[in-house]
């Protein structure tokens, strides 16, 4: 027998066949293939490049200090609102692209909902001229992602582009598989020969326990695979935590108080100690990642304390007690006053100790005030009165009621009741919302501020109006011209929590963007940043579009309050009449019904012949993703006002200094106060979000009312405060102190006009903390 092999390959047998040749012999021609297999690796969350994540974040700083001639670390990374803007430069740079592209990839998916874009966009560019075309905001938003990650912290240093949280662990770590995916070699095709499995292979907190062809990891490890095979890498915890113990428990806390907590990982030698901080409720509690309980509010909260590598855990339940207090609430009319036989109904509540107790009131001044055992007050005489509340003996409450004569003809007693109307018996007590994520509903940031004693406030604007004004000669691209007409007063805010006046002062008269404003208020000021005869760019409508007032055909008869819809064929509606104005439909044609309005809704007037007109209005969906019904002249036909909302501001002076300036600008452009409008009215944008967040437009528009009247009506009049408590009330009207319970100020509101001066002094009741509810810094908002 002859044997023929051809070609001759490695020996993998593919077919054989037998003949007789012509002599009688057998001639067996066996044929092989050339042997070709594929091998995939499943890492499972490892690596063949990092033992660590520090590892990694050093790798990455190196490299980019190379670039860059620097020398940052972790340590010393720049944190600034403004530095380090030039990631994008780095990640599209030859050498490092390939590299690092992963890093954008991953927070493209897992970044803030307003800074994952920016970093998902650096792979759909070429060069750093593409990247900036996109959108200019990308630097700041990028480079704000990329430090929170870096640093495992939450940015927060500009609450415009806030990355995500990561000192949470799963986000600061979920990023292997990504890696991988770009940096690794994970599948090997066409392998001729038997291949030796990759070692070493990385995990951080694990230990490699082989590679295995079952994702089950049965049967024996592997070394070698010689066919077609994925393999799975197996983990081991590398001497995991199995108890955490809390060495200094605690079952109560008071409001405010604080305690850190002490706790023994055992084993004392585990190699991974990391244990995630958590709270069931972040109203009562709140937990630092370093153990720091805080006490906010009373009730009861669990905090849980878990191992991130091991999932073991232990949790406490604390109850937060309150401080004893009385509450104290008027009528919602009343205005700290009192004519001669009128009455205003006390209402009590008790915190702490006294929830149960019974109150009991006395009048100090029984000639002037009478008050009944239910709360009911009633003026007697007239002059000042003092109301004791007091439960088991012990007073716990002192308010003061001014018993006036009825307002005299003159014009300073005009001026005086019209104060008295605005004033604040009791003061406001308000969880400002300072900032709130309005794409991802992940986060919103609360200031706990007491508001002020009048809706009036007894100061001047402070306005600046030389200092940060845009000179349009050097500086053009901040506006499109002269106004066609003035027809709004339209009010903003930063949504920066970290930058003040005139951080923002300095931001418009950049000329890197030709975003621009009329006026920005906060910090006790206002700047003028725009001459008001000019177009500014702030309400994200355009310029293209002329603003107008159209008639709708539709008879007001005096209705001040119309029921605004849209009809099923389309036509905007007037308290169920149809007008002649054809509503904007949706992106797909559809006629739309009011819920697609913004939150004042379309911008209306009634004109001299007595119908209702509707202003020029338009579909938009850049804001909210379904799309709004909003108005035009955002741009064109509006002056803009910016509010600041930094941390370090007063915000309730914001809002007060920002009427004063609103009701200024209306006198200027001859408006009424229905003119006053949000920037949400030009595209949807959740902003003021401060004052819409806040629940506080309509008091805003209050204070708005004041000092209009006043401008309108009493010309040339001279009006001030003086505060009986200057630790708690300052000579504007704010409450400046933060009392534990319920406490009584007192001030004195002078006026002067045409030749007459009148003076009163009133009471504001200061809601004590022990009372309401704070919520300061960030909270979720699902």
């Amino acid at each position: 027998a002859v044997m023929r092999t051809y070609p001759q390959m490695m020996p993998e047998l593919d077919s054989y066949e037998g003949i007789i040749a012509g002599d009688g012999s057998l001639v067996i021609n066996v044929r092989y293939v050339e042997l070709s297999f594929t091998l995939n690796y499943e890492l499972n969350g490892g690596n063949f490049t990092y033992v660590t994540r520090t590892d990694m974040v050093n790798d990455f700083l190196k490299d980019y200090n190379t670039l860059n001639v620097s020398s940052y670390t972790i340590a010393n990374m720049p944190m600034g609102a403004w530095t380090m803007t030039n990631f994008h430069s780095f990640f599209l740079n030859p050498t490092y692209k390939a590299k690092w592209a992963w890093l954008p990839a991953y927070l493209g998916v897992v970044g803030s909902s307003t800074n994952k874009k920016a970093c998902s966009d650096i792979a759909t560019v070429n060069t750093v001229s593409e990247y900036t075309a996109k959108n200019s905001n990308w630097i700041y938003a990028l480079s704000y992602e990329v430090r929170g990650f870096i640093c495992g912290v939450k940015y927060t240093n500009n609450a415009n582009w806030m990355s995500s949280d990561y000192s949470v662990f799963e986000l600061a770590n979920g990023f292997w598989d990504t890696f991988v995916s770009h940096n690794e070699e994970t599948t090997l095709s066409e392998q001729k020969t038997a291949v030796t499995l990759k070692t070493p292979v990385y995990r951080d907190g694990y230990i490699f326990g082989g590679w295995y062809t079952d994702a089950e990891f049965t049967g024996e490890a592997q070394t070698t695979i010689s066919n077609n095979a994925t393999v799975y890498a197996k983990w081991n915890v590398n001497n995991p935590v199995t108890g955490i113990v809390i060495d200094n428990p605690v079952s109560s806390m008071e409001k405010y108080g604080t305690h850190q907590l002490n706790i023994t990982i055992q084993p004392s030698d585990a190699y991974n100690k990391t244990v995630v901080y958590s709270t069931s409720d972040e109203t009562i509690l709140k937990v630092s990642d370093t153990g720091l309980i805080t006490a906010y509010n009373s009730g009861v909260a669990t905090v849980t304390i878990e191992s991130v590598i091991a999932g073991v855990s232990t949790t406490i339940d604390i109850t937060v007690v309150a401080q004893d207090n009385l509450d104290i609430r008027y009528d919602d009319s009343f205005n700290g006053t009192l004519l001669v036989n009128e009455e205003v109904q006390l209402t009590t509540t008790g915190f702490g100790g006294l929830t149960s107790g019974v109150v009991t009131f006395t009048s100090v001044n029984p000639t002037i005030l009478s008050i009944s055992s239910t709360g009911l007050v009633k003026g007697l005489a007239l002059g000042t009165g003092t109301i004791e509340c007091s439960i088991s003996g012990t007073t716990y409450a002192t308010l003061t009621i001014v018993v006036v004569a009825p307002t005299a003809a003159q014009k300073a007693d005009q001026l005086l009741a019209l104060l008295i109307d605005y004033a604040e018996p009791v003061v406001d007590s308000v969880n400002a919302s300072l900032y709130y994520d309005n794409f991802s509903a992940f986060q919103q940031y609360y200031d706990s501020v007491y508001g002020s004693v009048n809706f009036y406030l007894f100061d001047d604007m402070n306005i600046d109006r030389t200092t940060y004004l845009i000179n349009l000669a050097t500086n053009p691209t901040k506006s499109s011209g002269l106004k066609p007409s003035t027809e709004f007063i339209t009010v903003h805010d930063t949504a920066n929590i970290s930058g003040g006046l005139t951080n923002h002062g300095s931001y418009w008269l950049q000329s890197s963007h030709s975003t621009s404003i009329h006026f920005t208020v906060g910090d006790y000021g206002v700047i003028q940043d725009l001459d008001t005869r000019y177009i500014a760019h702030h309400a994200g409508d355009g310029t293209g579009t002329t603003f107008s007032y159209n008639n709708t055909g539709v008879a007001a008869n005096g209705n001040l309050n119309p029921n605004i819809d849209i009809s099923n064929d389309g036509y905007f509606t007037f308290n169920g009449t149809k007008s002649i104005i054809l509503a904007p439909k949706g992106d797909a044609g559809q006629i739309l019904d009011q819920s697609y309005f913004t939150n004042l809704g379309p911008n209306w007037k009634i004109g001299n012949d007595g119908n209702y007109y509707l202003g020029t209005s338009w579909f938009v969906d850049s804001q909210v993703a379904r799309g709004v019904i909003a108005s035009k002249g955002g741009n064109n036909n509006s002056t803009g006002i910016e509010m600041c909302v930094n941390t370090n501001g007063d915000i309730y002076d914001t809002w007060q200094r920002t009427a004063k300036l609103v009701a200024s600008l209306l006198v200027e452009h001859q408006l009424g106060i229905d003119r006053v409008v949000q920037h949400n009215s030009f595209t949807g944008k959740n902003c003021p979000q401060s004052l819409i967040m806040s629940s506080y437009w309509d008091r805003f528009i209050k204070m708005v009312e004041i000092e209009y009247l006043i401008l309108t009506e009493y010309q040339g009049a001279t009006i001030t405060l003086t505060s009986n408590n200057p630790t708690l009330l300052n000579n504007t009207g704010r409450i400046i102190g933060k009392p534990n319970t319920t406490t009584s100020v007192s001030y004195t509101m002078t006026i002067s006009i045409e030749g007459q001066t009148r003076s009163i002094t009133l009471s504001s009741l200061i809601p004590g903390l022990a009372s309401w509810s704070q919520k300061d810094g960030f909270y979720s908002t699902r």
